[in-house]
């Protein structure tokens, strides 16, 4: 066999070893643009919101609470709104938002933090939550408020 095309089957295996060890840490990791599979609520940490029903313009506070025995690091200012639809959770655009620092900030345990969030005067009616990343353990994590109305 040429040695041309013994590389060539060397390279086509490769990158099918790698496509399956990538295709693994994404299911296994849980890595996906939203927290996938991950994204369950942590024991110990609560997130929610002042008021499940809300119209636009309306004014509301974001609430994590820490129960664990660790600490957590957290950034509320960067909590980020979806909307559902029959397709799914969908990125929602209906914060107004001051200003939002990429930092982690650190909640003791028996802590709780609280931002105010302001939804859109042009948010659509319909249904949402709010998602903010928290690291827990040295690990990045979604956690979600439970649904709530904008109508």
């Amino acid at each position: 066999m040429p040695v041309s095309r013994l590389l060539r089957s060397r390279v086509l295996s490769d990158l099918a070893l790698a496509a399956t060890f990538v295709s693994g840490l994404l299911f296994f990791g849980g890595c996906d643009a939203s927290g996938g599979l991950l994204s369950s609520p942590p024991r110990g940490l609560e997130y929610g919101l002042e008021h499940p029903r809300l119209a636009p313009g309306d004014s509301t506070a974001l609430r994590l609470t820490n129960n664990r025995s660790s600490p957590v690091g957290y950034n509320l200012a960067c909590s980020r709104a979806e909307r559902k639809t029959s397709d799914g959770w969908v990125d929602a655009n209906v914060r107004r938002f001051e200003a939002c620092a990429q930092y982690l900030a650190v909640l003791k345990s028996g802590g709780t933090a609280a931002t105010q969030v302001r939804i859109d005067s042009t948010a659509e009616e319909g249904v949402y939550r709010f998602e903010a990343r928290v690291e827990l353990d040295s690990a990045p994590r979604s956690v979600f408020t439970d649904p709530f109305r904008v109508e």
